[in-house]
């Protein structure tokens, strides 16, 4: 959903055409947005930590973090 100069001013112009998310940094503050062709799966069943982990999911269970249904902070339905 971003404009094309946000695209452009990428290092790389992944596939437009493909999901792009909004991941939570680990012991971070940080949010990114990569494409889905930029992510690696984790397997390793750790809790992540970061501020807005609780706003999002409401638990942790067999290694997963568990998602409410809160939507993405200033947005429409």
């Amino acid at each position: 959903m971003a404009d094309e100069n946000w695209y452009q001013s990428n290092n790389t112009q992944p596939d437009k055409e493909q999901p792009w998310y909004h991941v939570l940094v680990h012991e971070s503050e940080s949010i990114t947005y990569p494409a889905q062709s930029s992510l690696q799966l984790d397997e390793s069943g750790q809790q992540i930590t970061h501020p807005l982990l609780d706003h999002f999911f409401n638990g942790f269970e067999k290694g997963r973090h568990t998602r409410n249904d809160v939507p993405w902070p200033n947005t429409n339905p």
